[in-house]
């Protein structure tokens, strides 16, 4: 979480205006500190506190879950 604080602020970025992709316990703060999250190929627990769930081997389908366009 502090290095993605860091990088919002070097870009001008709010969390606000961010998307997390993880797929461990360890992504949960980080889940915590944006509107949108993506759990990829996680277990129950992580797979909870995501807004979108991913299962499988092509990652821009994770994507596509939140892409706008």
């Amino acid at each position: 979480v502090k290095i993605a604080r860091e990088l919002c602020a070097e870009f001008g970025v709010s969390a606000a205006n961010c998307v997390a992709y993880g797929d461990s316990r360890s992504d949960a703060e980080l889940f915590a500190e944006v509107p949108v999250s993506v759990a990829v190929n996680a277990d129950h627990h992580v797979r909870a506190l995501a807004s979108h769930q991913y299962s499988g081997r092509d990652l821009r389908e994770a994507y596509a879950l939140v892409s706008t366009g």
